[in-house]
């Protein structure tokens, strides 16, 4: 029953690991990032108590290309059996590569009341700066910036400024830590302008909890 159940542990590793297996060829593997990014397809195909092979497809080269991969020293001398040596390699890439042992395919959308307030909230100076007489409903500040629409020019750049910044400084180190692709990072940014610091804490809560459940499993 040896082959069955590894051959399942392949299949399962490649589905749920598959985003590490790039920089375990880049750091162990002495695979050059020029090659690293010409690469098609790329999968885990075996391993054992000494090695790994990963397998991987690049558009120069007709053939898929295996290889072989010892493990590092300080996994040889401190951890015994293959599955278990495997676990410990992806943990040690995972911390090596600043990337997450989860993948995230998914944008959240905003869910809750706060999420909505949020939205209602923010496009009010856009909307103010359309629909004058509606800052007249605002109370003390209102009468102010119909006044003197500067003021609410201001506060409508600061704001774009602020969900930018806001952005760039938080949004973006997840979207590379969960190795989020590229069309769904578009629309975390889009959530992000539209919402400021929203998306960065609905990932972190979608997030976290499954990723100390993957470090769990792996470290046991």
């Amino acid at each position: 029953m040896e082959e069955p159940t590894k051959h399942l542990t392949i299949s399962h590793y490649n589905k749920q690991f598959g985003h590490l297996f790039k920089y375990v060829l880049n750091r162990y593997g002495n695979v050059n990032e020029l090659t690293i990014n010409k690469i098609e397809k790329i999968y885990l195909s075996d391993y054992d108590n000494d090695s790994i092979v990963i397998t991987f497809k690049i558009k120069d080269i007709p053939l898929p290309v295996d290889k072989i991969i010892l493990y590092p020293d300080e996994l040889n001398e401190n951890y015994k059996g293959s599955t278990i040596k495997l676990n410990q390699f992806l943990l040690l890439t995972s911390h090596k590569a600043n990337k997450s042992l989860l993948k995230i395919n998914t944008c959240l959308s905003p869910s809750t009341l706060a999420d909505f307030l949020v939205l209602l909230v923010v496009p009010l100076p856009m909307v103010c700066y359309i629909y004058k007489p509606l800052l007249l409903w605002i109370p003390i500040i209102g009468s102010i910036l119909y006044d003197n629409e500067p003021y609410l020019i201001t506060i409508i750049i600061l704001e774009i400024l602020c969900h930018i910044i806001e952005s760039v400084i938080f949004i973006t180190p997840l979207l590379s830590y969960y190795s989020i692709p590229v069309d769904l990072q578009v629309e975390w940014y889009v959530w992000g302008l539209l919402e400021g610091y929203g998306p960065v804490r609905r990932l972190n809560a979608f997030a976290k909890p499954k990723e100390l459940e993957l470090i769990q499993k792996l470290s046991n």
